[in-house]
């Protein structure tokens, strides 16, 4: 998950937790934000997407489907920190190795990519996500060819050209435009 998506985290959360709240029996819910600006790159289906993914898995948590309450609440600021920057600097690359906290998430490894997490989240969360066919082929491009970063470095390489750069940026604008996702 990149800042973009965790931004949109809060965001949803927010929008979310009433029901979550009504769905999982919980009592109270509590939520802090900030409110700041995001620049959303991906077309806006992707971002449905990740935004829809995001909500059924924060619902499958909190509804202890993984874990109970009491063991999510015993994971220290420090240790969820060391996992979240790691996937920020990382993305889907970023290799997790603290099996209680994939545990969180229903996954059973001891050793993991951050990319393959999220495909078994998905695997088993995406029935409740939507029955969208463009929003599932937007998060099926995200979780199969990578983050949109990812798509771009692919083509860039990480000592791109001038005209690499204006190529791919056009590409970019011309999805956008368009509502398609790069590389997809």
């Amino acid at each position: 998950m990149n800042l973009r998506h965790l931004a949109l985290l809060h965001a949803l959360v927010m929008l979310a937790a009433p029901a979550v709240a009504a769905d999982t029996g919980l009592e109270e819910i509590i939520v802090t934000a900030q409110r700041r600006e995001t620049s959303l790159q991906e077309t806006p289906v992707a971002d449905i997407a990740i935004a829809c993914i995001t909500v059924e898995t924060l619902k499958a948590m909190l509804s202890g489907r993984w874990l109970d309450d009491a063991h999510l609440r015993s994971f220290s600021t420090e240790r969820l920190a060391s996992q979240f920057l790691r996937c920020a600097r990382d993305a889907d690359e970023a290799i997790i190795e603290d099996h209680e906290w994939l545990a969180a998430f229903g996954v059973r490894a001891q050793r993991i990519r951050a990319g393959d997490v999220s495909r078994q989240i998905a695997a088993q969360v995406i029935v409740e996500t939507t029955e969208n066919l463009d929003v599932r082929l937007a998060l099926k491009t995200i979780l199969e060819r990578g983050p949109l970063a990812r798509r771009i470095v692919r083509v860039t390489g990480l000592d791109p050209t001038l005209g690499t750069l204006r190529a791919v940026y056009g590409e970019l604008a011309q999805c956008l435009e368009h509502g398609t996702q790069y590389g997809a």
